[in-house]
């Protein structure tokens, strides 16, 4: 078991309570997480937006590169793209596969880890590597010819790059297993899950009927989550709290990243002025596109008034660089989450209205793009009376816990099945 931070939290209420109303201390954060050993790979977003800023504000020019068609047509080889992890596989052929990721140095090949000197940055319309790999495949893959030319002439001899045995800090990184038709898709599965019960502390999100808190209900709803998931085997829950404690929007956000949450799932209810507004939706990140949407992104992102310094949201710190190249590898994977969560649900309670897939722009998931696949569920209307009697009980907490696991299930099936064959 690894803790973050070195601290411990008290974990979910038992199973028939609702959650506590505890006094909120302001003391920092204590969390403790279940976490899988680290993948042999550094984290996707650990060092936050301003390395990204860093990173696209390099001139590419000023790196040697290669970019990845150029080297890719020199190998023959095929180009696959696995957009939930920032990975792209170049394979020669069924034992030979070169595996780049993203604003990582680290490059695969031959199931042996090595480290260049520079991460693989994309630019507008190219993804550049650095021309160190020449050197890493005449010595990983020597039979390949003509490598050479694809290094610009130097006047001093390069040094050869040797398999690496750690990364920055301390976890080793030993060469990878011999290769096997599943260790592809071991390393690229989806198998940690982010649950963000919404709001907390002195934050009680909506006030509905009878007084009913939205943070109470969400974080019943995301404890009956995290049992469900630590049954399936494989399957790993990281809880951004789980007891009555306010966390920032940041913070949360923070959290998803540096346990390399594989997708982030944030829990709420839903409210309006209208009693008879009711059902269901789930938002993925984008710009609303409806009137209603932009007001329930308001509202869930009015949680930034509790916060004493509203840090953490990445969305300014790196506002005028590429959005789109950070965001748009997930916008599918969030939508298809999104859809398949919304259609779980809708089957479970098919009284309920369906509002179905919104996109709106959410604090939270801000923090989360580039990351992984995230989406925000609106579990109903707290201020319906009807909605918030059936949600206050034990009984429709667990149904709707149960509905959102099936749809992060048979995401997660559906993501793995491709890549058994990708790109087809």
């Amino acid at each position: 078991m690894r803790q973050t931070a070195g601290h411990r939290q008290k974990g979910c209420p038992a199973p028939g309570r609702t959650g506590t109303q505890g006094k909120d201390t302001g003391e920092s954060v204590n969390l403790t997480f279940r976490v899988r050993p680290p993948r042999p790979h550094p984290p996707r977003a650990g060092v936050c937006a301003l390395l990204l800023i860093l990173l696209l504000s390099v001139d590419a020019t000023a790196i040697e590169t290669i970019p990845l068609d150029t080297l890719k047509r020199h190998l023959d080889a095929r180009e696959i793209h696995y957009p939930l992890k920032d990975k792209i596989e170049l394979r020669l052929d069924r034992n030979r596969r070169i595996i780049f990721t993203i604003f990582s140095p680290v490059v695969v090949v031959n199931q042996v880890a090595y480290r260049l000197p520079h991460p693989v940055v994309p630019t507008p319309g190219a993804i550049n590597i650095p021309v160190a790999v020449v050197r890493v495949l005449a010595t990983a893959v020597p039979e390949i010819s003509g490598l050479a030319s694809l290094s610009p002439p130097r006047t001093s001899p390069h040094k050869a790059i040797p398999p690496i045995v750690a990364l920055e800090g301390s976890d080793p990184l030993e060469p990878l297993p011999t290769p096997d038709p599943d260790s592809l898709q071991a390393l690229l599965a989806i198998d940690r899950i982010v649950i963000d019960a919404g709001h907390g502390g002195k934050d009680p999100g909506a006030i509905g009927h009878r007084g009913l808190k939205e943070k109470t209900i969400t974080l019943a709803v995301a404890c009956e989550l995290e049992r469900l998931i630590k049954r399936h085997e494989g399957l790993t829950a990281v809880m951004t709290r789980s007891r009555d404690r306010f966390i920032s929007l940041g913070r949360r956000a923070r959290l998803a990243r540096e346990t390399r949450g594989d997708v982030f799932v944030s829990l709420h209810c839903n409210a309006s002025k209208r009693r008879g507004a009711d059902g269901l939706e789930v938002y993925f990140l984008s710009e609303a596109k409806t009137e209603a949407a932009a007001a329930v992104a308001a509202r869930e992102n009015a949680s930034i008034q509790f916060e004493d310094n509203a840090d953490g949201y990445t969305i300014e710190e790196i506002t005028g660089i590429r959005l789109s190249l950070l965001t748009s590898q997930f916008l599918k994977e969030s939508q298809e989450l999104a859809g398949s969560i919304r259609t779980s649900m809708t089957r479970a309670f098919d009284r309920m209205t369906d509002r179905g897939v919104k996109q709106a722009n959410f604090h939270v998931m801000r923090g989360t793009m580039g990351s992984m696949p995230s989406v925000l569920v609106e579990m109903g209307f707290i201020t319906n009376p009807k909605e918030a009697g059936r949600l206050k009980t034990s009984r429709h907490q667990k149904a709707m816990a149960k509905a959102i696991y099936e749809g992060i299930l048979r995401f997660k099936q559906t993501h793995e099945r491709q890549l058994e064959s990708p790109g087809e």
